[in-house]
């Protein structure tokens, strides 16, 4: 399931992946969220993969989305950080950020939060971003090692 959560007045974005995901529904993802950005640019995207079984993927469909991403609006100016837990995610992650390479700012891959919020540079401070991830946790939004990461 992908899930897009847009912080008002700001071009950061967070998106929980969670469950199976294969090229359909990464290929589903991409162009909704293509949609609903309608030519924005400049978007910092922290993409939490961390509870995203990607088993069912394929680099194929990496490497087009990454193509594609590289091609988007919403990429110029932008920085995507993405959030994993297992190498699997990680080598996905990979494939998909040497071909969306020649966005913005660029793509980076993490295993611990703080440091990607601090990777986006985002205009809110990191703790802000933080604030607002726990605002959306207090909605019953659950994200993975939020309290964990808060402390670190």
């Amino acid at each position: 399931m992908f899930e897009r959560f847009y912080k008002p007045d700001s071009n950061f974005v967070f998106v929980r992946i969670t469950g199976t995901v294969d090229d359909n529904s990464f290929y589903e993802h991409f162009n909704s969220f293509v949609k609903e950005l309608n030519g924005r640019s400049g978007i910092q995207q922290l993409v939490d993969l961390r509870e995203a079984d990607c088993n069912k993927i394929t680099v194929n469909a990496c490497v087009q989305v990454g193509t594609f991403e590289a091609k988007a609006t919403h990429s110029h100016n932008a920085k995507i950080a993405i959030l994993v837990s297992t190498s699997l995610q990680y080598g996905f992650s990979r494939a998909y950020s040497m071909f969306a390479s020649g966005m913005g700012e660029g793509i980076e891959i993490f295993r611990d939060l703080n440091q990607a919020i601090e990777y986006l540079e985002t205009v809110e401070s990191p703790e802000e971003i933080m604030s607002y991830l726990h605002s959306l946790q207090n909605d019953s939004i659950e994200i993975p090692h939020l309290q964990s990461d808060k402390n670190k």
